[in-house]
């Protein structure tokens, strides 16, 4: 992938499922107020009328499934890359995308997970993400680290190319936030572990943050449809016991 320039722009994607207009309007603010110059927000919401500015808004019902507003996103994000944001939470670093876009550039990335923090009853927690020497999340270690760090079962703590989402939407059938991170890890050209936090995830009895749950079509490591793939193709798993070989002499 080549490096990316400073110049890219970000489409923020703020999901809303009806809440209320207090919350939506701190979560839209958090994203006027970021420091990236180059950026858009796209609103999702069943609200008709707003108190706050946006560079686009669809007006789809709350029920709207999670795999309609990913092909939403693809049809109408103009951004190089993406953050998707739920309107329950907000941005708590004005220079959170700015920081994260550039590390991306910096390790010439098109997929980004960063720390979870999260308000809990007017308190921050800060959860570190893995220890990794080489910043990599691969398809060897998405299991684990969705297993073990809350940050790797949602994808509102990631940053992601646009043209990456568009390989997985047409390859895969996404239900959850969790088979998205999943699937952009195994379609990605290269995925790291960002430095600093992006959405700070806020916690309420109706809003909690999501349980690992297993799906089939899970693979611990690419070596299972490696070894698929090949039996598949041309392959003899025995040696025959001769083989003809033909030698010509000039």
């Amino acid at each position: 992938m080549e490096g990316l320039s400073m110049e890219v722009k970000v489409t923020v994607v703020v999901i809303d499922r009806g809440s209320p207009q207090v919350k939506l309007t701190k979560c839209l603010e958090s994203v006027a107020k970021q420091t990236l110059v180059d950026k858009e927000i796209l609103l999702i919401s069943p609200k008709t009328e707003l108190d706050a500015a946006v560079d686009m808004h669809l007006v789809q019902p709350a029920t709207v499934s999670f795999s309609q507003l990913l092909r939403l996103v693809a049809k109408y994000a103009q951004g190089e890359f993406i953050s998707i944001l739920e309107a329950e939470n907000f941005y708590l670093d004005e220079q959170a995308l700015a920081k994260n876009l550039a590390d991306l550039a910096t390790n010439k990335a098109d997929l980004g997970v960063a720390p979870l923090v999260v308000l809990d009853q007017g308190t921050f927690y800060f959860k570190t993400n893995p220890t990794n020497v080489h910043k990599l999340v691969t398809t060897n270690n998405i299991i684990p680290y969705m297993r073990l760090f809350e940050a790797f079962r949602y994808v509102q703590g990631s940053l992601f190319s646009r043209e990456l989402l568009v390989d997985v939407l047409a390859e895969q059938a996404v239900k959850t936030e969790q088979q998205l991170l999943y699937y952009l890890v195994h379609a990605c050209q290269k995925a790291v572990l960002l430095p600093e936090t992006l959405c700070c995830f806020v916690l309420t009895e109706d809003h909690q943050l999501p349980v690992f749950k297993w799906e089939e079509d899970y693979q611990y490591s690419n070596a299972q449809s490696f070894v698929q793939a090949i039996k598949q193709s041309d392959y003899h798993e025995e040696i025959l016991d001769r083989i003809q070989l033909t030698i010509g002499v000039r």
